[in-house]
């Protein structure tokens, strides 16, 4: 289980459009897109909207990150 401990004033509003999180996150709007059609990205359909939360961000990149080797300086 994961505790997230969020400040509340710079994460508001909690849930974001895809072109809010695209400015956020520097992924594009159509990465975005496909990460929720594919099922990779969680989020929450509101009438025509899908709508993203910074949680939901974070567990895609630690899904998906790539490991530095111990030790290293750089990764690459």
């Amino acid at each position: 289980m994961h505790i997230i401990i969020l400040n509340l004033h710079a994460s508001l509003p909690i849930f974001k459009t895809v072109e809010q999180m695209s400015q956020i996150s520097g992924l594009g709007e159509s990465k975005l897109r496909e990460l929720m059609n594919n099922g990779e990205m969680e989020f929450v359909p509101v009438g025509n909207r899908r709508l993203l939360t910074v949680q939901a961000l974070w567990e895609w990149y630690e899904r998906n990150k790539t490991a530095c080797k111990e030790g290293a300086m750089i990764c690459l």
